[in-house]
């Protein structure tokens, strides 16, 4: 598969081993894939099992927000899900 550097398509990482990869986002702010869908990591009052800047002991954890609305079981799954891959 050549190259499409400079062509402004962005290459995702694929999907296969992601739940042992570990540290995701864009800044290793979320720690594990159930931390990923946990509905709570958007408040203000999170302590975040990944990164965070030095001094701010909780934060909101922004960004993807896919799968902050499924059910417990249906967060279940997908993280059941994504560790076959």
């Amino acid at each position: 598969m050549s190259t499409r550097k400079g062509t402004g398509y962005y290459k995702v990482p694929s999907l296969k081993g992601v739940w042992y990869r570990g540290h995701y986002l864009y800044d290793g702010s979320v720690a594990s894939l159930e931390e990923m869908f946990d509905p709570d990591r958007i408040k203000e009052t999170r302590v975040s099992g990944g990164w965070s800047p030095p001094g701010v002991p909780t934060r909101a954890i922004k960004g993807h927000e896919f799968g902050l609305t499924l059910t417990p079981a249906e967060r279940e799954q997908l993280i059941a899900f994504l560790r076959t891959l």
